[in-house]
């Protein structure tokens, strides 16, 4: 009897500047397996960070077959870019009343590194399968970026939607447009051509056709039961495999007393911690349960203990102390790891 078809999903968490763990152990896989993510894969999700992750070690290097940057390359994108994006002026912090009135953060550093990172690269030209999650506001579901074309449902007569053709970089912005932290992005319903428009230009009122899209934390911050959905819905015969990439489990406790009387102004920012928090670890115990634990479900995530667990904190010591933990976290999971590169 011929051996199952395994598909293998690579699977990585949103969480901001905390995603120089993931990066770290990524780049730990490459290093042992002697082989690029996107060949290793057979579909790569991402969310937010995550989702940025996923597209700049799927990016092609030109007309060449072979990606751009490796995971090691985007640790260093963390290190060089993150003070930049999570950048404001004493001015911009107090107009913002903190990111409580307008947004905590411009676009602007953030658009700058995904086109110096991603060019005018477009998705389905993404060297491995890529999954990115996000949400429309306008429509208020979620939506997922595809470089792939799904397979038709049994059960619909319409046809399955052909890749999502946007450039790299509208899908990263898109992804990662953390409510409170920066704006959404507005994309349009119908691609760009290549070398076309920026998406969204020009009026819309407030009856906008464009997508206008946030992060995909705030349903699926672990896309890795997305990439598991869309994994059986296009290879139903198929065992699957994830490895599943977090960027550390919150620690600081919320306790009864404070949080009694809170109101809306208090629960703006932890409650995007909160629930990014809940679903990831939800997702995990999920596929646990479908996969079994370091069996044909992988999950690496570290307690952010001696760290800041924030989003957006850039500050050279804080990186210094993220990138500690990855390293403790790679040696504490030597065996396992190394399970895995056998299996990949």
């Amino acid at each position: 009897m011929p051996a199952k078809e395994l598909i293998k999903i690579l699977s990585i968490d949103g969480g901001g500047i905390r995603g120089i763990i993931p990066s770290m152990v990524l780049a730990e896989i490459e290093r042992q397996t002697e082989r690029p993510a996107c060949e290793l894969f057979d579909l790569i999700a991402g969310t937010s960070i995550g989702g940025i992750i996923a597209l700049g070690i799927t990016v092609p290097d030109g007309k060449k077959k072979q990606p751009r940057w490796r995971a090691q390359d985007l640790v260093e994108m963390h290190i060089k870019e993150g003070p930049k994006i999570f950048h404001r002026s004493l001015l911009r912090t107090i107009e913002t009343v903190d990111g409580l009135l307008v947004q905590k953060y411009s676009p602007s550093g953030l658009k700058a590194a995904l086109k110096r990172y991603m060019g005018e690269a477009r998705l389905p030209e993404a060297l491995a399968d890529v999954l990115i999650t996000s949400y429309d506001i306008h429509e208020h579901e979620p939506f997922f970026f595809k470089s792939f074309q799904p397979r038709a449902r049994a059960a619909s007569p319409s046809p399955p939607p052909p890749p999502s053709d946007y450039p790299m970089r509208v899908v990263a912005r898109a992804t990662s447009a953390a409510p409170t932290y920066f704006p959404p992005e507005r994309v349009p319903l119908a691609p760009p051509a290549a070398g076309g428009g920026t998406p969204g230009e020009g009026p819309t009122g407030g009856g906008s056709p464009d997508y206008v899209l946030v992060d995909g934390g705030t349903f699926a911050n672990n896309p890795a039961m997305c990439a598991y959905a869309e994994a059986r819905r296009n290879h139903p015969e198929a065992d699957v495999l994830i490895v599943s990439l977090g960027t550390g489990r919150l620690t600081d406790s919320i306790s009864y007393g404070e949080a009694r009387h809170w109101g809306l102004v208090q629960w703006a920012r932890p409650l995007l911690g909160v629930i990014m928090d809940g679903s990831s670890a939800a997702i995990d115990y999920q596929l646990d349960e479908l996969l079994g634990a370091d069996v044909n479900h992988f999950r690496f995530q570290a307690e952010l203990k001696g760290v800041s667990d924030s989003l957006d904190d850039a500050s050279a010591s804080n990186i210094k102390g993220l990138s500690e933990l990855a390293q403790r976290t790679i040696k504490e999971n030597a065996a396992r790891l190394a399970a895995v590169c056998k299996r990949l």
